[in-house]
C-alpha cells in the first residue's frame, strides 16, 4: 500500500491527530504558526483545515483528487526513512484502506490533536498552549 511521504509531513505531522499525541519538537510548535492565515497569533481549526487543503493540493500531482503512487512514484524509496524519523507510517491518512488518499481523507480527518493542544477549549491554539507544547517536549527530552 502507497503511504504518504514528506510533503504531508511539512505541516500536517504538526497539526494532524495523530502527530499531536507525540511529542512535537520546538519546530512543530513554529509549523504550527505557518497556519495562522490572518496573522492574529492564534490557530484555529478553519485555518488549519484551510493549510490541509493546500497541502493536498500540492500534492495531488495529477488534479485526479486522490494522493496516490501516480503522485508520488519515489514515495516507496523515501516511506522507511520517514518512517523511521516519524515513528509511524502514513497509512493512517488513507482512512477506507483503498491505497489512495482522497482530499476528504486528508483534509476531514480527526482534529484530536488540535482539541488536545487548546487547553482552554476557545478553539484555537494561542502563545501560552504552543509554549506549553514546547515545555511538554523539552521535559521528554530531558528525561
Amino acid at each position: 500500500m502507497w503511504k504518504l511521504t514528506g510533503l504531508a509531513a511539512l505541516s500536517v505531522l504538526a497539526i494532524s491527530g495523530a502527530a499531536m499525541a507525540q511529542p512535537a519538537a520546538p519546530a512543530a510548535a513554529d509549523r504550527l504558526m505557518q497556519a495562522d492565515a490572518n496573522g492574529d497569533g492564534r490557530i484555529t481549526k478553519d485555518e488549519i483545515r484551510a493549510q490541509r487543503l493546500t497541502i493536498f493540493a500540492r500534492m495531488d500531482v495529477n488534479s485526479d483528487g486522490v494522493v496516490n503512487v501516480e503522485d508520488r512514484p519515489a514515495a516507496a524509496e523515501g516511506q522507511a526513512k520517514t518512517k523511521r524519523r516519524r515513528g509511524g507510517d502514513y497509512a493512517r491518512f488513507d482512512a477506507d484502506n483503498d491505497g489512495k488518499v482522497t482530499q476528504a481523507e486528508f483534509v476531514d480527518r480527526d482534529y484530536d490533536g488540535f482539541d488536545r493542544l487548546d487547553a482552554n477549549k476557545d478553539g484555537a491554539i494561542d502563545a501560552s498552549e504552543r509554549e506549553a507544547l514546547q515545555q511538554r517536549r523539552g521535559a521528554r527530552k530531558a528525561q
